[in-house]
């Protein structure tokens, strides 16, 4: 039987108080076993003194250039990168409008993620992996600045967020301007391409990855759906051993209000089912059953 490694990462560690504590508890109570950090946000040193008392926790660094401040503290440095209020651009459609029309300096966009790096370094943190808040690494321009920062930071893993549509296994589909242009990305053709690229940086990462589609809305029945064909999926893998990666945000159920910088998104998110599904005994059930390995970033 193929050994599967399943790897369950909680994204925005840092992001508000009460998300730190769901992944804590996530972690200690459930199946959660890696988490990703922003490191600029105001809760991030908290997020920091909870991962060392847990060091069975995977922790990297959630690269950050959209919905949110930087942590370079000398703006005019990164200053394409943000608006007269310091501010990134709103969601990944508008970094991606901005960086096209050659509004972004990539320059800044390394200065930014290298001390998104540094800091949480700073903090104690022991940084097993990477990925970016909204996938802003998927694009082809941003993919080969990360991949540079984290090779000058010993970061070698990366999550891999090519997941190609499926409707059976994503419906029921919502329509909205950002699942079509995951649509219109998520092909075999450019999933190919992005492993080629990420193969070329030396840099590993999990061969499945699920969560595109029920991004904010990975309750237990939308879990169960991967759970329930992870086998299958990982059949059609060549290697002898696969690894798997499903993304998840734990949270409050009104978790919206306690965040600062707080768009029409996360307001949709179902924080609190999300957890729910993370500490629930019949997902437990389901990995034992199907043989699946709970692992961490740290054992890719």
């Amino acid at each position: 039987m193929k050994k599967i490694k399943l790897i369950i990462n909680a994204d925005d560690f840092g992001l508000t108080r009460s998300v730190c504590d769901s992944i804590i508890s996530a972690h200690r109570d459930g199946v959660l076993t890696s988490t990703t950090l922003l490191a600029g946000e105001g809760h991030a040193s908290y997020a920091a003194g909870l991962a060392e008392r847990n060091p069975g926790l995977s922790v990297g660094i959630h690269f950050q250039l959209v919905a949110g401040r930087p942590v370079t503290a000398d703006i005019s440095r990164i200053k394409s990168l943000v608006d007269e209020n310091g501010m990134f651009p709103k969601n990944f459609i508008s970094f991606f409008k901005r960086l096209h029309t050659g509004s972004i300096n990539k320059n800044h966009i390394k200065i930014e993620l290298t001390n998104q790096v540094k800091k949480a370094v700073s903090m104690g943190i022991n940084l097993t992996h990477a990925d970016s808040h909204q996938h802003i690494h998927m694009h082809p321009w941003v993919l080969s600045i990360v991949a540079e920062v984290m090779r000058e930071a010993g970061i070698r893993k990366i999550r891999n967020p090519v997941e190609v549509f499926d409707y059976k296994l994503h419906r029921p589909f919502r329509a909205s301007a950002g699942n079509i242009i995951k649509i219109i990305y998520m092909n075999p053709l450019y999933k190919k391409w992005f492993q080629y690229k990420l193969a070329s940086y030396k840099i590993s990462y999990p061969e499945i990855f699920f969560g595109q589609f029920f991004s904010g809305a990975m309750t237990c029945v939308n879990m169960m759906k991967f759970l329930d064909r992870a086998r299958a999926l990982a059949g059609k893998c060549r290697q002898g051993e696969v690894a798997c990666e499903i993304m998840t945000h734990p949270g409050n159920a009104d978790e919206y209000n306690n965040i600062e910088y707080c768009d029409a998104d996360f307001k949709k998110y179902l924080w609190h089912e999300e957890y729910l599904a993370l500490t629930s005994a019949v997902i437990r059930e389901k990995i034992k059953e199907q043989r699946l390995i709970l692992c961490g970033y740290d054992s890719l």
